[in-house]
């Protein structure tokens, strides 16, 4: 007898309309259970959207102001359109006052520099130290400034004499960038020394400077005050070789009897 075949056994589409019905209904249970808080999730997520757009819009205010006002304290810094009437202190006094609002506004590098120059430029020691010291804790980072406000720090501590923070700054300089100001910060520190008449700190950095930094372009100026001393000691030496031997022509000797 020929083998008998099996049919397949077709799912009727009732069935199928059911188990879609069964599955719909587990979907619409669950978003009904979950309405209220898929709602809350919503419009917080609105809400955060909504408030980030507006943080940005008076961000972005706030950086227009304070760029506004640095640009002006940047002319009256500079003098740039200025009534030529108008003194130097007279302008940085104005640039002053217009570097201050705008780090008030909204604080940004630049600013904060020329607010500590300008204190600087005014003989106001004290204040411009700590304007260039705020820099330096808020705006770390900035590589093409920073060793300029170090060198202007250390220059406002030689101003009111504070020995100790003229060096510390300095080492704070010399370590940048992996060593790059190395050169600068021996030769301002050699300087230093110099203006308070210590001339054996000050020969040492600038043998120090020379050794380490033949390429440097402050090479020259430490190479000419080396060869200044060592020309000096020469030139006492030959003297006192010469004034010996001007003695020793003048001296008699005994006529022994």
């Amino acid at each position: 007898m020929p083998k008998q075949i099996k049919k397949k056994a077709v799912k009727s589409p009732v069935v199928k309309d059911i188990k879609a019905n069964m599955i719909l209904g587990r979907i619409q249970d669950f978003f009904k259970a979950r309405r209220k808080n898929l709602i809350t999730i919503g419009s917080l997520a609105g809400a955060v959207i909504v408030l980030y757009l507006v943080l940005a819009f008076y961000n972005n205010s706030l950086r227009q102001e304070a760029y506004a006002l640095e640009l002006k304290g940047y002319n009256y810094y500079y003098g740039i359109n200025i009534n030529s009437s108008v003194t130097e202190e007279e302008r940085w006094q104005k640039a002053l006052e217009l570097f201050k609002e705008s780090v008030k506004v909204r604080s940004s590098a630049t600013a904060l520099f020329y607010l500590g120059n300008c204190y600087y430029k005014l003989g106001d020691y004290g204040n411009a130290i700590k304007e260039y010291n705020v820099f330096t804790k808020e705006f770390k980072g900035e590589d093409e400034i920073l060793p300029v406000v170090y060198q202007k720090l250390a220059s406002a501590y030689i101003k009111t004499g504070q020995s100790q923070e003229v060096l510390s700054t300095l080492g704070e300089l010399a370590l940048m960038s992996g060593g790059v100001f190395k050169d600068t910060a021996l030769v301002l520190e050699a300087r230093y020394y110099k203006s308070i008449g210590n001339p054996v700190k000050e020969l040492e950095r600038y043998r120090e400077l020379a050794k380490q930094f033949p390429e440097s372009s402050l090479f020259l100026e430490a190479r000419a005050r080396i060869d200044m001393e060592e020309s000096g000691k020469t030139g006492e030496k030959k003297e006192e070789e010469e004034g010996k031997e001007e003695t020793g022509k003048g001296t008699v000797e005994p006529v022994k009897k």
